[in-house]
């Protein structure tokens, strides 16, 4: 009988780990408009803006995209940088619709690695 409450708390309390791992928290703080979100030019400028108000601050710029719905795809490492690029969700809660890749939803962030983390372009 104890054997059984125990396997059974012990699958409860499984599931639940795996429930919170598998959905984080979201990000909060600013985060860009659902015009900007969905349009190419727009959410790299918004992006842009973001970083240049930070100083560039690569750990606060990736929480930007991250609080658009906006997830990390790859990183791309080349010489002293690494180009970390990010995808659109679809957030139809938000914005509607969207199609990943088609509706203005990749945006790429290259910062310089030798020294502290900085955002050196958007595009």
């Amino acid at each position: 009988m104890i054997k059984n409450v125990i396997l059974v708390l012990s699958l409860a309390l499984n599931a639940v780990a795996l429930w919170v791992v598998s959905h984080p928290p979201r990000a909060s703080g600013p985060k860009m408009t659902c015009a900007e979100a969905i349009n190419e030019d727009l959410n790299k400028e918004a992006t842009r803006t973001f970083a240049r108000e930070n100083d560039g601050a690569f750990l606060r710029v990736h929480d930007y995209p991250a609080a658009s719905d906006y997830r990390l795809r790859n990183v791309h490492l080349t010489g002293g940088a690494a180009t970390f690029v990010y995808v659109a969700k679809t957030y139809p809660s938000t914005c509607g619709s969207i199609v990943p890749g088609i509706d203005g939803s990749i945006v790429r962030v290259k910062t310089n690695l030798p020294d502290v983390p900085a955002v050196t372009e958007v595009y």
